[in-house]
C-alpha cells in the first residue's frame, strides 16, 4: 500500500540545516482524487497554524 494517493509524489528531502522549500507543481486537469484533496487540506492547516 501507498502511504500518499498516487495523483500525490513525495521526495524526502535531508538537509543540513533546516531551509524554505517552494514547490510548483501542475494538477492534472481532471482535479485532485479525494484523497490527494484531504492530504493537502491537512497540510494547509497545519501551514497556517506555523504562521
Amino acid at each position: 500500500t501507498q502511504p500518499f494517493p498516487a495523483d500525490v509524489h513525495v521526495w524526502p528531502l535531508r538537509e543540513q540545516e533546516p531551509q524554505v522549500v517552494e514547490v510548483v507543481a501542475l494538477w492534472p486537469s481532471g482535479g485532485l482524487s479525494p484523497g490527494a484533496h484531504t492530504v493537502l487540506e491537512g497540510l494547509r492547516r497545519r501551514l497556517r497554524k506555523r504562521r
